[in-house]
């Protein structure tokens, strides 16, 4: 959490977390979603957490006045990831979110909604270290783990929903975000949950 915390920080935006593996099996929390992603495995094999390589990259754009606000919040400024709750990103994400892909606006239609011309709307983006498409493909990896893991819909019924055209789309996208096919890790992931139901009666 400290590490993830800090390249926030230097980065100036919010680092997705594509895939979050605990080995302790605690219970889950109400905010392990904001801090891990969708993606969160506890009770796994072993601890990881896996994010794009191309973050890496990212230039630093604090300075020595941000360093040292930084300082004076520190070390309990760290126990919360970098979020800007209140910058453009952050409400894109929220509207998307809270949509179904169907009626999700194009960038044109999101910038009037916000009283902004596209290449404004663009540059606050970029301002932020992202862009509309890396957003909605955040939101679109939420939502397909979400599904996969507390849903029973199909996998062709959830490949429909987030707008993909065919479900082998959808298996060629899930398997490059995850490595694995959307069968394998929902059953992954729901085997364990009923192993974890089974023991709890016990």
């Amino acid at each position: 959490m400290l590490m993830i915390s800090l390249l926030c920080w230097l980065g100036g935006r919010r680092i997705p977390i594509d895939r979050a593996d605990f080995r302790h099996a605690r219970v889950a929390l109400s905010d392990d979603r904001l801090l891990w992603g969708p993606n969160l495995t506890l009770g796994a094999e072993r601890t990881e957490i896996e994010f794009a390589s191309h973050y890496l990259r990212l230039p630093v754009v604090q300075d020595l006045a941000s360093l040292k606000v930084f300082l004076r919040t520190a070390p309990q400024w760290l126990v919360i990831r970098f979020r800007n709750q209140h910058g453009l990103a952050s409400q894109v994400h929220q509207r998307l979110r809270n949509s179904p892909y169907s009626d999700w606006p194009t960038l044109q239609a999101f910038a009037l909604e916000q009283h902004l011309s596209p290449s404004t709307f663009r540059r606050k983006l970029e301002r932020e270290g992202c862009s509309y498409q890396e957003i909605k493909d955040e939101v679109r990896r939420g939502v397909a783990f979400e599904q996969l893991r507390e849903s029973r819909a199909s996998i062709g019924d959830i490949a429909e929903r987030l707008g993909f055209q065919e479900p082998s789309a959808f298996h060629r996208a899930f398997k490059k975000w995850t490595g694995e096919s959307p069968g394998k890790y929902r059953s992954r992931f729901q085997g364990a949950l009923a192993k974890d139901l089974t023991d709890a009666s016990d």
